[in-house]
């Protein structure tokens, strides 16, 4: 006696070829159906859907790198003007003659063209003490950019020449007699 072969068919979980109203068959080759052909591709609206919504994507992605183009351009103008003024606060603390150079003072710095600096060391009610602030500008018109700096400084040279030739060698005890 032969066995009789069956044919397995492995069906897939969730009928979805059943549940079409054409045969896939139909769908793919593309074969007439009653009434007209089946239809393939996309339909005009959808094209022009899809074309829109990749525009507003593309646009929305330019917008957004040169916003982070010009954030990091300002950034980076930020970091000059700090380290510049950091330098000028050096070069007037290392000058340490603020009872002659006490007033407004201005000008640019030959290494970074479109920065330029302005300064002002005023007395303070203490001896020796000083405030100086520095502002560190840049950019012009609608486009002026300005970032301050304010310390306070001690003339270390006028007070360690005060203190020696003011001092005297006694104990500051006054003896009579």
């Amino acid at each position: 006696m032969r066995s009789r072969s069956r044919s397995t068919r492995v069906r897939h979980p969730l009928p979805i070829a059943d549940a079409l109203p054409i045969p896939c068959e139909r769908i793919r080759e593309g074969k007439p159906r009653s009434g007209g052909w089946v239809r393939q591709g996309f339909t005009l609206v959808e094209m022009i859907v899809a074309t829109v919504l990749l525009a507003v994507g593309v646009l929305g992605a330019l917008a957004a790198f040169s916003s982070s183009t010009r954030a990091a351009r300002i950034a980076d103008q930020i970091q000059t003007a700090g380290l510049l003024g950091q330098r000028k606060l050096t070069e007037i603390e290392t000058q340490s003659q603020f009872q002659n150079s006490s007033g407004s003072q201005q000008g640019s710095f030959d290494d970074y063209p479109g920065f330029r600096w302005q300064s002002d060391i005023q007395s303070t009610p203490y001896q020796y003490l000083y405030r100086v602030s520095v502002a560190i500008q840049w950019g012009e018109g609608g486009d002026a950019h300005e970032r301050d700096f304010v310390t306070y400084m001690v003339d270390t040279q006028s007070e360690q020449q005060n203190s020696s030739s003011g001092s005297s060698g006694g104990t500051g005890s006054s003896g009579g007699g």
